[in-house]
């Protein structure tokens, strides 16, 4: 899949892309074309670059140059589709041949700021001085396009001529005549030239649409070295597990800076298989899961990951099944929706190498038939080769796999500490620990009562929670 068909199934990445400061117009529809990279060599290569750059920019003593490549980055269009009707010989107007003039003499500008900032081993950008030249045969160095008289002699001898005879202060009628031949003929010579130009410039057209990817790149990879020192991201490495040391939510760290908060990180690790998690409402397991998803999804399009430190394991794809998946449209229940959502991962870890992440799955179903159910698909993944991480309310499951519990509502909470719906959240604590009991934390009724709940019908579940019990 590529880049924006992940943006649009995923609002946390779809966040985290329109985050990055892309410069060059044409940036982020090359971005959006971006396959899911699936190799480490390639992945290594994207990270490295980044690093690369990174290291040089922190270290150059010319910021000026640095602002110099942004302006010229900020200047750059895409006309793709000029230097395509280019390669067709097809004859370009005047706006067409400023285009190409003008991205041209940017072309050239940006390796020279390359070269001085020390990333030239990063992107090649070819030599477009031909170019320049012939569409600037008099070395003006102006960015615009004018057919020039040095284009052909004829030209001279027409404007030489116009401008004679439009100086007379009352021409006649003979000379209006000869004013308008020599207009005739002044833009059929003109058409000539058009016509010689694109044909001259077709020979280069290659290189004009090798430029214009390769400055996209450029762009991007700065936009993401913004990005890492906007976030403090790391840089992953690959290993045979998947591990994180102070994962955090971009999108949750931003919307609770703004109001003063603070995201707690999460430390995280788990292999092929299948890995549980539990915990009581509130405690964070489908974001600790988008959080998970985000990150690989950053990582295997070679950005770096919001983390302290992070080891990932390339899979083919990443799988979501979280929150409602009601289709009410197909007159689908969100039972139904989730369970063909489902068993299209199932399917999908047949042939492929997966990170899969599924949020309390039959949660909406009675719970005898969802925990069989639950116990099922966990048994399944449990035997593939994929990476499936899985959120459950229910408790007693049977399936053999990792299992991990959210810490939940911090001990020792008293009378003196005032929790509101407002910080309730301060009061929870995130981390994982190893659980192996299978048993779910019951902080449901507790939590009901913080939120001040009605008493009567909180005192009605607890008895009817002792004789369940």
């Amino acid at each position: 899949m590529t880049l924006k068909e992940h943006i649009n199934q995923n609002p946390g990445f779809r966040y985290v892309i329109e985050h990055l400061e892309l410069l060059s117009g044409v940036s982020r529809q090359i971005l959006h074309k971006t396959e899911f990279y699936s190799k480490a060599e390639t992945l290594q290569r994207q990270w490295l670059d980044i690093e690369t750059i990174a290291n040089a920019i922190d270290s150059c003593n010319a910021p000026q140059t640095i602002t110099d490549l942004g302006h010229a980055l900020m200047q750059i269009c895409d006309i793709t589709t000029t230097f395509l009707n280019c390669k067709q010989k097809v004859v370009l107007d005047d706006v067409q041949l400023f285009e190409v003039k003008n991205f041209a003499m940017l072309n050239n500008a940006i390796a020279g700021h390359v070269d001085a900032i020390g990333i030239g081993g990063i992107v090649a950008l070819p030599d477009l001085s031909e170019v320049v030249s012939l569409l600037d045969p008099d070395h003006n160095g102006v960015p615009h396009f004018y057919i020039y008289d040095s284009y052909d002699q004829r030209l001279t001898l027409i404007r030489k001529e116009l401008r004679a005879l439009q100086t007379k202060n009352a021409p006649d009628d003979s000379t209006e005549k000869r004013i308008a031949e020599l207009w005739q003929h002044n833009s059929e010579v003109e058409n000539e030239v058009r016509k010689t130009l694109s044909h001259s410039l077709s020979q280069f057209a290659d290189d004009l649409l090798e430029a214009i990817q390769q400055i996209a790149r450029l762009d991007i990879i700065l936009a993401k070295y913004r990005l890492n020192k906007r976030y403090n991201l790391c840089k992953p490495t690959i290993g045979t597990t998947i591990c994180y040391k102070e994962l955090y939510n971009i999108r949750l760290h931003d919307v609770l800076t703004e109001k003063g908060g603070h995201c707690q990180p999460i430390d995280i690790e788990f292999g092929e298989g299948a890995c549980v998690i539990t915990g009581a409402n509130m405690a964070g397991k489908t974001v600790l899961l988008k959080s998970v998803g985000i990150a690989q999804l950053m990582a295997q399009f070679g950005f770096f990951v919001p983390a302290a430190e992070a080891q990932i394991v390339p899979v083919d794809d990443v799988l979501f099944c979280i929150g409602d998946e009601q289709d009410e449209m197909n007159g689908l229940s969100s039972f139904a929706s989730e369970m063909l959502k489902i068993n299209n991962i199932i399917q999908q870890t047949k042939q492929n190498r997966l990170l899969v992440l599924i949020d309390e799955p039959a949660r909406t179903t009675n719970p005898y038939e969802g925990m069989a159910i639950v116990d099922a698909i966990v048994e399944y993944l449990n035997r593939q080769s994929s990476f499936s991480l899985l959120t459950t309310h229910y408790s007693g499951l049977l399936s053999q796999c990792k299992r991990l519990r959210v810490k939940g509502l911090k001990q020792g909470i008293d009378d003196t500490q005032r929790i509101t719906p407002q910080n309730i959240n301060s009061f929870i604590d995130y981390t994982l620990t190893e659980d192996h009991s299978g048993n779910v934390p019951q902080e449901a009724l507790r939590i009901a009562e913080i939120l001040n709940f009605d008493a009567e019908v909180l005192s009605n579940a607890r008895k009817a929670l002792k004789i369940n019990t």
